[in-house]
């Protein structure tokens, strides 16, 4: 990082040359030990044939001095190699002074230690690449030398609020700290620290502020920088989306077996009254009928939003007219907004509005937009179901698939969570679309189009959905 030490590129250790005196010697030292060896062999082999002709005595005399010249022979060949051997150590020392120069020398980064020989130009790679993989993870990155902080990535930054150099700007030390992220950290700074003067590293968590003074929930992992004792790193994760997605999950729970246990209990009490009125079975087989295909929607659209978490739907797409598909789906509806007077129209352009999607699916759609505003429309009210071409504006053409009521409508903090699963249910609102929206949110989004509510209290409810259509 900044601190660190840098080279010049292209910069590698030369390697060391053997001085010349040195090794001019060895030279001359190994030819004169080769010479003198062929010397003396020429020497012997004359003397074996000279010694064919001679006395005894003589042959003796000449055994004796050659003893004597094998002696000396013998000594001089060992000071030769003793004296080379000194040599080649003087030679080798200047080579092991400059590997182990080399070593001592290479820097120490903010993240550990390098090893002996590391070329610096490798050097400066490495921490570059170490410095855009810190800058690009989603979790913050902090690094402290001491109470200052020497290192911040942008995820920190963007988690915060701050800029990069204010963070940079922070001071570690607990007395007299104005801003309360300044706080947040020095204060975790002093436990981390704690925990790693104590052999271990620092895993909890947290509430940190923002620049706007808001909480914001994290887990905060310190650990030791090996090799550099005053040196910290803090990983920071931001957990309030995993406590936001646990409630959901739990209010999923929640409600899905509160949705469950009251179609039980009906079959439950059925059972009891065709034993207590056999007269009347036949009106009670069919509520427990109507409650066995309730429950049995409700299954499937269980497991659909589960297929849809993990990717596994596919759709049918092909071209379609979308007038036809919402008149098939109105069918369905048409006996019980009689049923409950309620005045059900629909208005759609006369020239067919051509989609490339899966029909089934956008059907499904219909039915739930429409399910629910009835669901939620008292009697004598109305529903209206329109379509409309939106204006070209210079991106896909799109088409207006719109459904209102004048219902009970709904308050703002039931228009953020109305395409929760389960969201009409946790509202205290009329069962039956308890999933039914949220699906229709999944395939909306998967057809590239969007879907929104527009309420209000007491007065109604809105759904306007956009989808892309083919162009003529």
């Amino acid at each position: 990082m900044d601190n660190a030490m840098h080279y010049p590129r292209g910069s590698a250790v030369n390697p060391v040359k053997s001085p010349p005196s040195a090794a001019s010697l060895l030279v001359l030292l190994m030819v004169i030990l080769f010479v003198g060896l062929t010397v003396v062999g020429f020497i012997l082999i004359n003397q074996i044939s000279l010694l064919e002709t001679q006395s005894v005595e003589a042959v003796s005399q000449v055994i004796q001095g050659n003893r004597t010249l094998l002696l000396v022979l013998g000594l001089v060949t060992f000071s030769l190699m003793a004296v080379l051997a000194v040599l080649l150590i003087a030679l080798r020392r200047p080579e092991l002074s400059a590997t182990s120069s080399t070593a001592i020398t290479q820097p120490m980064d903010k993240v550990g230690t390098v090893d002996a020989g590391y070329v610096p130009d490798d050097q400066t790679e490495e921490r570059r690449q170490l410095q855009t993989l810190l800058g690009n993870m989603d979790e913050s990155v902090i690094m402290a030398q001491g109470a200052n902080i020497v290192y911040v990535n942008r995820a920190l930054s963007r988690l915060t609020g701050y800029g990069v150099e204010e963070l940079l700007k922070i001071n570690l030390n607990p007395a007299a700290q104005s801003i309360p992220l300044h706080s947040d950290l020095a204060r975790l700074h002093h436990s981390i620290m704690q925990a790693i003067n104590q052999g271990g590293i620092w895993h909890d968590s947290a509430t940190l502020h923002d620049n706007k003074g808001d909480s914001i929930d994290v887990v905060i992992t310190g650990l030791p920088i090996q090799g550099l004792p005053d040196r910290v790193m803090l990983i920071i994760r931001d957990s309030s989306q995993e406590k936001k997605f646990q409630v959901q999950k739990n209010n999923f729970v929640k409600n899905a077996s509160h949705e469950l246990r009251t179609p039980l209990a009906n079959l439950v009490t059925r059972l009891y009254l065709i034993r207590k009125q056999p007269e009347k079975m036949e009106e009670h087989i069919q509520v427990m009928e109507n409650t066995l295909t309730y429950m049995q929607d409700l299954l499937k659209e269980m497991f659909e939003i589960g297929m849809f978490g993990r990717n596994q739907i596919m759709f049918d797409r092909d071209n379609m007219v979308l007038q036809d598909v919402v008149n098939e789906a109105l069918k369905s509806h048409m006996a019980k907004a009689q049923l409950r007077a309620i005045a059900l129209t629909v208005e759609m352009p006369e020239q067919p509005v051509c989609l490339f999607a899966d029909a089934r699916r956008i059907q499904q759609v219909v039915t739930y937009l429409v399910s629910n505003s009835m669901n939620h429309t008292q009697q004598n009210g109305k529903v209206q179901v329109r379509v409309r071409l939106e204006p070209p504006n210079g991106g896909p053409r799109m088409v207006r698939l719109e459904v209102e009521d004048n219902g009970i409508g709904l308050t703002e903090e039931m228009l953020t969570e109305i395409f929760q699963p389960f969201a009409t249910a946790s509202m205290g609102l009329v069962s039956g679309t308890v999933l039914g929206l949220s699906l229709a949110k999944e395939i909306v989004e998967r057809h590239q189009g969007q879907i929104e509510a527009q309420s209000e209290v007491n007065k109604g409810t809105l759904f306007i959905v956009r989808l892309p259509i083919i162009q003529n």
